[in-house]
C-alpha cells in the first residue's frame, strides 16, 4: 500500500469520526431543547388550567417542569429521528456507514431510553401521590359545568363543599355544603377553561399523543418482549431514512421522509386504538395466541421497514453513478 493510499483511508476515516461526531451533537441538541422545550411547554398549560379565576398565577413550578420533561421524552426521542435524516439530507451524508450510526443512535433511543423514561416518569408520579390539598375554587363568579348547568358560589367551606345558587333548564335553586364535582379532566375552573382551552387541531394531536404513549406504556407495563413489539413503530420509523436520497431536489426527499413518518405514526394510531383493520387485528390475535403484543401492528411494521429498505437500496442502485463519493465526509458543516 502507497503512502497516497495510507493517506486517503486516514482522511476517510478522519471525516466519518467528524460527521459521527456531528451527527451525535445534532441528536443530542435536538433531544435536549426538546425535552426543555416541552417540559416549560407543559409547566406553563398545567399552571394555567390549575389556575383559578380571580387568583395570581404562579410564573414557574420545578415539579410540573420536570415531569413535563418526563412526559416529552418519548416525542422527543421518536422526532429527533426525522431531524437527523433531515440533517442528513442537507449535508448530503449518503454513506452507509452514517446510516448505520444513524440507525445505532435510534435504536438506543427506542430500546433503552424510552423504556426508561417510562419507568422513570412511573415512579415520579407514584412519589407525587401524596397530592397536596386541593385548593378551592374562588366565590363571586358564575360558572358553567360540564352538564350546562350554571353555577354560583357564594362561598367555599373549608370542607370542600360550596354554598350557592345553581340555575339549569330554567330552574333556580340554592344550595348550601353542597359538593359540585367538575369531571373536566384537564381545567380545574370552568372560567379558565373557556379563555385558555385549545383549539380542534391542537387538542387531536395531543390526544393522539396521550393515547399512543398510553399503548406504549401498557406495552412496557407487561414486560420487555410487548415493548420490543411495540417498538416495531420505531423500526418502521428507522426505514425512512431510506428515502433520503430518492431524488436530487432535497426538498422532495424531505417532504417524502416527513410524509411517511407521520402517515407510519397515524397508521399505528389508529391500529391501536381500534379504528383501523379490526377484524384483521382480531384475526392475528387468534391465530397466535399468546404473542406479546399487537401481531398485526407488528408485521406491519416490519413489512413498512422492509419495503423501505429494499426501496431505499434499488434507489440506491439506480442513482450508483451519481452517488457521492465516500470521502465526501469532508463537506462543509
Amino acid at each position: 500500500m502507497s503512502f497516497k493510499d495510507f493517506n486517503g483511508i486516514l482522511l476517510v476515516m478522519k471525516g466519518f469520526l467528524k460527521s459521527t461526531l456531528f451527527l451525535f451533537l445534532v441528536n443530542v441538541i435536538v433531544l435536549a431543547m426538546s425535552i426543555a422545550g416541552g417540559g416549560l411547554i407543559y409547566m406553563v398549560y398545567c399552571l394555567c388550567s390549575n389556575s383559578i379565576a380571580g387568583e395570581n398565577i404562579k410564573l414557574f413550578n420545578d415539579v410540573l417542569f420536570i415531569k413535563g420533561m418526563l412526559v416529552f421524552t418519548p416525542f422527543s426521542l421518536c422526532i429527533s429521528g426525522i431531524f437527523l435524516v433531515f440533517y442528513i439530507i442537507r449535508h448530503k451524508m449518503h454513506s452507509g456507514a452514517i446510516v448505520a450510526v444513524y440507525g445505532i443512535l435510534y435504536a438506543v433511543s427506542w430500546l433503552v431510553l424510552m423504556p426508561l423514561t417510562i419507568v422513570l416518569e412511573k415512579e415520579f408520579n407514584r412519589q407525587l401521590n401524596s397530592q397536596n390539598p386541593v385548593e378551592s375554587l374562588s366565590s363571586g363568579y358564575f360558572r358553567t359545568l360540564s352538564d350546562d348547568s350554571v353555577v354560583y358560589y357564594s362561598r367555599a367551606n373549608e370542607n370542600g363543599s360550596y354554598d350557592g345558587l345553581k340555575i339549569q333548564n330554567g330552574r333556580a335553586e340554592f344550595f348550601s355544603d353542597c359538593q359540585i364535582e367538575n369531571n373536566d379532566e384537564d381545567f380545574r375552573d370552568s372560567l379558565v377553561k373557556s379563555d385558555m382551552a385549545m383549539g380542534k387541531v391542537v387538542s387531536f394531536f395531543t390526544e393522539a399523543y396521550k393515547k399512543l404513549c398510553m399503548h406504549g406504556k401498557r406495552a412496557a407495563g407487561k414486560n420487555y418482549l410487548w415493548w420490543m413489539t411495540f417498538s416495531s413503530l420505531g423500526l418502521a420509523l428507522l426505514g425512512c431514512v431510506c428515502l433520503r436520497q430518492v431524488s436530487s431536489w432535497r426538498i422532495l426527499n424531505v417532504s417524502l421522509v416527513l410524509v411517511f413518518y407521520a402517515e407510519i405514526l397515524y397508521f399505528n394510531f389508529l391500529c391501536y386504538e381500534g379504528k383501523l383493520f379490526v377484524e384483521a387485528q382480531t384475526l392475528f390475535a387468534k391465530a397466535v395466541n399468546g404473542f406479546p403484543g399487537n401481531m398485526f401492528v407488528f408485521l406491519c411494521n416490519v413489512l413498512v421497514f422492509a419495503f423501505l429498505v429494499v426501496f431505499g437500496i434499488v434507489v440506491y442502485i439506480h442513482n450508483k453513478n451519481k452517488a457521492v463519493p465516500f470521502n465526501s465526509y469532508t463537506d462543509d458543516f
